[in-house]
C-alpha cells in the first residue's frame, strides 16, 4: 500500500532574496543606492501586478466608453426625460432605469408565432420542387442562414442610409456583393425624396413615451414643406414583401383578427404606432398632416409603398395591452 505525503514548500521568493542582498549592501557600504530603490524588490512585486490591474482597468474603461457613445440617446420633447437605445442588448432605457418596450416587440405578440418545425414538415411532404424531398432540418437550416444574411446586410443598407449625407470619411463600405447593389438603390431613392422638396428631420430617430412604456425608432422622417406634412418612412431590403396572406389561421389575435398575418400588415401597423406616438407625444407640433410609406428597395429596383394610418388597431392593441 503506497501512502501520500503532502509537504508544503516554504521559502523565499526572489524579490524577497533580491531585497535582503541589497540592504545587506547598503549597510557595508558597498552601493550608494537611495533606500527607495534598495527596497524596491519588496513592493516592486505589487508595483507589477497593480500596473497590469490598471492597464486591464484602463482597457475595461475605453471599451465601457465607445459602448457609452455608441449608443443611441433622444430627448423627449417635454425636455425632462430622455432614453437610450443600447444597441448591443437593442434594449430602450430612460434616465430613470425604466425599460421600454420596442415598437416591433408590442405588435408581435398580435400575430400567430410561426411554428419553424411544423411548417418545415409540411413543406418537405408538399409538391413546391424548391423543398420536395429534403429533410425538415435541412429546410430549417436554410431559412436560418437566409434569416441571418438578411438581418447583417439589413444592417449594412440601414446604417448606410443612415449616413448618407455624411461626409466621406464616415461613408459606411458594403458587406456583400449585393450590399454594393442596394447601396446604389439607396442613393436612388434618396436624391429622388429630396429632388420633391422634402427636407430630411432626422435618420434613426427615437420616440418613446414614458406613459405606455414604448419606444422605437423611425429608419427616416422628412418634412413637406408644400403641406406642412411630416412623412415617416421605413427602409426594407426584402426579397420580397407579401403583401396577401389568404390563410386565416394566420390572421392576427385579437382585438385584430380582422388583419391578415402578411408583411404589409405588420409593417402598416409599425408605422402607424410610431405615428400614433408622434402625435401622441406631441414631437411636431407644427404638423398638419402625416404619410407612411415603405421604401422597398432591391438590388435593380426601388420602390415607394403608401401605408394606410390603423390608428383604430392601435388603440385596440393599447386598451388590450392594458388588461
Amino acid at each position: 500500500m503506497s501512502v501520500k505525503t503532502n509537504t508544503r514548500s516554504g521559502g523565499i521568493s526572489l524579490f524577497a532574496v533580491l531585497g535582503i542582498i541589497f540592504v545587506i549592501l547598503k549597510l557595508t557600504g558597498n552601493i550608494s543606492w537611495s533606500w527607495w530603490w534598495v527596497i524596491c524588490p519588496f513592493w516592486g512585486g505589487f508595483a507589477i501586478v497593480g500596473i497590469i490591474l490598471l492597464g486591464v482597468l484602463v482597457m475595461v474603461g475605453i471599451v465601457a466608453f465607445i459602448e457609452y457613445y455608441k449608443d443611441k440617446k433622444a430627448y423627449h420633447p417635454n425636455k425632462k426625460s430622455f432614453i437610450t437605445f443600447k444597441e448591443k442588448y437593442h434594449q430602450y432605457i430612460d434616465n430613470l432605469g425604466t425599460h421600454y418596450v420596442s415598437g416591433t416587440s408590442f405588435i408581435k405578440p398580435f400575430f400567430p408565432k410561426f411554428n419553424a418545425v411544423a411548417v418545415s414538415i409540411k413543406c418537405a411532404a408538399g409538391n413546391n420542387p424548391k423543398y420536395a424531398g429534403r429533410k425538415p432540418e435541412d429546410i430549417r437550416a436554410e431559412w436560418a442562414a437566409e434569416g441571418r444574411r438578411g438581418s447583417t446586410e439589413g444592417d449594412n443598407v440601414h446604417e448606410y442610409a443612415e449616413f448618407w449625407a455624411a461626409p466621406p470619411g464616415q461613408s459606411i463600405k458594403p458587406i456583400s456583393d449585393r450590399c454594393v447593389l442596394l447601396f446604389k438603390q439607396v442613393d436612388i431613392a434618396y436624391r429622388a425624396l429630396l429632388a420633391k422638396g422634402f427636407d430630411v428631420i432626422e435618420n434613426e430617430k427615437i420616440i418613446f413615451s414614458p406613459d405606455l412604456g414604448i419606444a422605437g425608432m423611425v429608419d427616416l422622417i422628412m418634412w413637406d414643406p408644400s403641406t406642412k406634412e411630416i412623412i415617416i418612412l421605413d427602409w426594407k431590403q426584402n426579397k420580397e414583401i407579401k403583401r396577401r396572406n389568404l390563410y386565416k389561421k394566420n390572421n392576427g389575435l385579437s382585438p385584430i383578427e380582422h388583419l391578415e398575418g402578411s408583411d404589409m400588415s405588420k409593417y402598416t401597423l409599425q408605422l402607424s404606432l410610431y405615428q400614433y406616438l408622434i402625435i401622441r407625444e406631441n414631437y411636431f407640433p407644427q404638423a398638419k398632416g402625416y404619410r407612411r410609406a415603405l421604401i422597398h428597395i432591391g438590388v435593380d429596383r426601388v420602390e415607394a409603398i403608401k401605408l394606410e394610418y390603423y390608428e383604430y388597431e392601435i388603440e385596440c392593441l393599447l386598451e388590450t395591452n392594458k388588461l
